[in-house]
């Protein structure tokens, strides 16, 4: 088998770094995707760098790394604005009510901590393309917990929940943070529901 080439064996490390859980995109895929890896992208490892905090998260681990605020990295590393056209999340543009999902049963609504607007969405599909949810620092997006409300009976873990939001919202694509990871969460039957386009 030949080896790969440099742009493939770039994507391969750094799939390796990551802990894959779910369906992952193929290094192969990714280049030809034109997803190219920048190794001297010194501006963008500074703008990294700045988010990052030491905090201890563990006591059996002493202090790791750690972004403290999805906002800040949000906006200095993925270069997002924050404008009230595009985003939800915000003062000028709080969650709106199409993107809550009540579930009066656990006496709690499932919403989002910001949303990312869908740029020309198709007749019918979700203007929005992502909805992100910020967790506490180190939280396990599998481990399961009762919901944040006052006599919450609804047990499931940060995964459930988004998969959950996700459904109800009929949105493509969540975002898990927690300050050390990020998960995206992507519904694998969104394309035969028509949330996402054809090719």
């Amino acid at each position: 088998m030949p080896a790969p080439d440099p742009n493939t064996r770039a994507h391969l490390e750094w799939l390796g770094f990551i802990q894959p859980n779910g369906l992952v995109v193929s290094a192969p895929a990714l280049v030809k995707a034109g997803a190219l890896l920048n190794r001297q992208d010194a501006e963008g490892q500074s703008r990294i760098t700045g988010c990052i905090r030491e905090r201890e998260l563990d006591q059996r681990r002493g202090p790791e790394p750690c972004i403290r605020d999805f906002r800040e990295f949000a906006a200095s590393v993925l270069g997002w604005g924050f404008s009230s056209r595009g985003y939800a999340g915000t003062d000028d543009a709080p969650i709106p009510p199409e993107l809550e999902v009540p579930l009066p049963d656990y006496g709690e609504t499932l919403r989002p901590d910001f949303a990312v607007r869908e740029r020309d969405p198709r007749n019918g599909a979700s203007p929005w393309q992502l909805l992100v949810q910020v967790l506490d620092a180190g939280r396990d997006f599998d481990g399961p917990a009762t919901g944040g409300g006052t006599g919450s009976r609804l047990e499931a873990s940060p995964q459930g929940r988004a998969e959950r939001l996700l459904r109800g919202t009929g949105v493509p694509a969540g975002l898990l943070f927690n300050g050390t990871a990020l998960r995206l969460v992507f519904l694998l039957y969104a394309e035969e529901r028509g949330m996402l386009p054809e090719n």
